[in-house]
């Protein structure tokens, strides 16, 4: 049976260790809530990922994974404050360990996050094929788990592409420009 940790989060000691007895125990797990806010929160995400440098760490494909989510809403929802954090806080240790390590694990989350920063920084005049590459990157990110359906013209003359997994997203991009904006359940337009 799973046991469920519970974190005093104004106490970093105890944060800090009961997080260590999670990473290397398969049966504990942390509430859906806690989970959220150390995997999409920058103060505390800074707490979780070192573990991903220890190999030994049962809970680290896992750790590299829901970053690499965090990293796709970061980019999605054009947050920038964010993007620029996890570029100076995570980035070079990351780039750093993988040097060193050859890691394809934390290799590809580099990789994830360089391809979605060069759509975010330099966007190119959009055709089907880039509409494709940011809908994939964007929408599904590494884990691939949503259906990307073909890229769609909108009355305003852009591209629209959607996912659908459990909900219908949509990405609107300028066609022009390339720019993209995160339209949620909402179609452009």
């Amino acid at each position: 049976m799973d046991d469920i940790l519970k974190f005093d989060w104004n106490n970093e000691g105890e944060l800090n260790a009961n997080l260590k007895k999670w990473a290397y125990n398969y049966d504990l797990i942390i509430m859906e809530q806690d989970e959220d806010l150390l995997f999409h929160d920058i103060e505390w995400t800074k707490h979780v990922l070192p573990f991903v440098f220890d190999k030994e760490c049962i809970k680290r494909e896992y750790i590299v994974g829901n970053f690499s989510d965090f990293i796709r809403q970061c980019f999605l929802l054009r947050k920038e404050n964010e993007i620029k954090q996890i570029q100076s806080l995570f980035i070079p240790g990351l780039t750093a360990f993988y040097l060193e390590t050859t890691d394809k694990l934390i290799g590809n989350c580099i990789d994830y996050f360089l391809s979605c920063k060069l759509i975010f920084d330099t966007p190119k005049q959009a055709n089907i094929e880039q509409v494709k590459h940011v809908g994939k990157l964007l929408l599904n990110g590494l884990t691939n788990v949503a259906k990307i359906n073909e890229p769609t013209i909108t009355v305003s003359g852009n591209y629209q592409i959607t996912s659908t997994s459990s909900v219908i997203c949509h990405i609107c991009i300028d066609r022009k420009t390339g720019n993209y904006k995160y339209n949620g359940y909402s179609p452009c337009d």
